[in-house]
């Protein structure tokens, strides 16, 4: 259903969640907004919901304000350019069956919860285009130590992030499934060309985005 207008639909979330087994809702760009869209979601029966698109909706609200982060069962979650501000709630590590999440051209801010640990199935995550800052070494320490065996797509691009070297990527071994872009761990964007963290080579952050060896 994307590219549908559904502006005018009033309380859709709820409407929708009493579809049985539902498992994948496409969304994008349907003029959704948080005046049709509950903040919580206690009690629903998306309990089978797999995927969820609604990018290019107008959501414009706190990013910890949102009933999604109550669909446990979600395993690819995309909200690119929905308005969202604020921090990320802890709920987020709630989604511990998520494999895919994009959260481009929003503008979450601070650094990613800790109950990131819990997402252990994580193959692609990006948070590029927010102002996600703090040490790009706190990062990669919230990854979940099973999900290097299952990652294959960490995008950093245009945040706020600032670091040097990490003094673990030579713990690394080669990537199972090299499927990444080879440089996008810009820390800052400024006026003419990104650029990358302080003392950190393009093959050198390719390595963090390599799952860890059997230490781990």
């Amino acid at each position: 259903m994307g590219s549908v207008d559904l502006s005018g639909v009033v309380d859709w979330v709820h409407t929708v969640s009493a579809i049985p087994n539902l498992a994948v809702m496409i969304l994008f760009s349907c003029g959704l907004n948080k005046r049709n869209a509950p903040s919580t979601l206690q009690h629903h029966n998306l309990t089978v919901l797999e995927e969820l698109d609604l990018s290019d909706n107008s959501l414009n609200s706190r990013a910890a304000h949102n009933w999604f982060w109550n669909v446990t069962s979600l395993r690819r979650l995309r909200l690119e350019g929905c308005g969202l501000a604020g921090t990320f709630p802890d709920e987020f590590g709630n989604l511990t069956l998520l494999e895919t999440f994009k959260v481009v051209y929003n503008n979450i801010q601070g650094m990613i919860p800790a109950t990131l640990k819990n997402m252990c199935n994580l193959r692609s995550l990006d948070f590029s285009n927010n102002s996600i800052d703090g040490d790009i070494t706190e990062v990669m320490d919230r990854l979940p130590n099973y999900s290097w065996n299952n990652l294959q797509e960490l995008i950093l691009t245009r945040t706020n992030l600032t670091g040097t070297t990490l003094p673990f990527v030579s713990t690394l071994s080669p990537m199972r499934t090299p499927r990444t872009s080879p440089f996008f761990a810009h820390a800052r964007y400024r006026s003419g060309p990104s650029w990358g963290c302080s003392n950190l080579t393009p093959s050198t952050f390719f390595g963090i985005l390599q799952h860890r060896s059997a230490s781990t």
